[in-house]
């Protein structure tokens, strides 16, 4: 998911069109669907733009989805009324970056996994390793990350590629375990992230920063990876080479009875029941449903 402001533009606009054809308002209404905890406690009415705007101002001042500008919140709040979940459900789920990126959480995804059939081992987990194995529907694959390695790839180092980040040298257990996680769920079952990159991760990006080096002076060599630990003589595991997500077409359905198709190939109650039940399936991304809005909004507008 992002920010993307002509993504919130669409999602507003079209959320305002269904609400006024649902209940009879105004082309300026704009629908947002707020829940107790699981139960639905009714659909309120957001009396146009301007409403929406300062409930999204509301949120950002509160500090309910983190230190974040209003427009972030607003595009959360509009993703809760997308996805059909209540802000509380949102923000177990999703965390906005202070860059305004929205990352899916560590603790989601080993829920989702678990939801999916997939199970996990500890087989060591320390300040300095965490080594997992996990099974997903009789596929087995054994996951190990140490701290040496992220040191040496600067991933877990700040500017001066020398010094570990606060987030690494405070926790650094839930930092490896949060990796070996991603990673390796990823690898195996990727339909439980959905696409997106964890809290973790997102941070790492945002934060790295190649250390400098001086003219004349050759970089260091990375350091050599460390040692399996001593097991019984057996072949070590073979770690395979966990590669990014190929770029996805958003344009093209990617799962049920229209996996395959174009949007624009697909009847309008179709795209209505996919957006409806895009919680059910996460490999429908944010982009999936932009392109959906999209669609609908073009024929809406060919109609009027």
């Amino acid at each position: 998911m992002t920010t993307d402001t002509n993504m919130e533009a669409a999602q507003t606009a079209l959320a305002a069109k269904r609400a006024a054809t649902q209940h009879g308002a105004t082309p300026q209404t704009t629908a947002l669907a707020l829940k107790d905890g699981n139960a639905m406690t009714g659909l309120q009415i957001v009396q146009n733009a301007a409403a929406l705007d300062r409930l999204g101002e509301t949120f950002a001042a509160s500090g309910f989805f983190g230190a974040v500008t209003k427009s972030t919140a607003t595009a959360a709040l509009i993703n809760c009324f997308i996805e059909g979940l209540s802000p509380v459900e949102y923000k177990a789920k999703y965390h906005t970056m202070d860059t305004g990126t929205t990352a899916i959480k560590s603790d989601y995804i080993q829920r989702e996994f678990h939801r999916l059939g997939g199970e996990w081992k500890f087989n060591e987990w320390t300040a300095e390793v965490c080594d997992i194995t996990f099974t997903y529907h009789g596929q087995e694959l054994r996951g190990r990350v140490t701290l040496d390695e992220f040191k040496s790839n600067g991933v877990a180092c700040g500017k001066d590629g020398k010094t570990l980040k606060k987030n690494w040298s405070q926790f650094p257990r839930e930092m490896l375990k949060a990796r070996c996680m991603a990673t390796y769920i990823r690898a195996l079952c990727p339909e439980a992230l959905g696409g997106m990159y964890t809290q973790e991760e997102a941070a790492d990006f945002t934060q790295a920063s190649a250390p400098k080096v001086a003219q004349g002076v050759a970089s260091p060599s990375p350091l050599a990876p460390p040692p399996p630990p001593p097991t019984a003589p057996a072949a070590a595991p073979i770690v395979p080479e966990v590669l990014e997500p190929e770029p996805v077409d958003a344009n093209i359905c990617p799962c049920g009875k229209s996996k395959g198709k174009r949007f624009d190939e697909l009847p309008t109650a179709t795209l209505e029941k996919i957006l409806e039940n895009a919680a059910k399936y996460p490999a429908i991304t944010a982009e999936h449903k932009a392109a959906i809005i999209a669609e609908i909004e073009r024929r809406e507008n060919a109609q009027e």
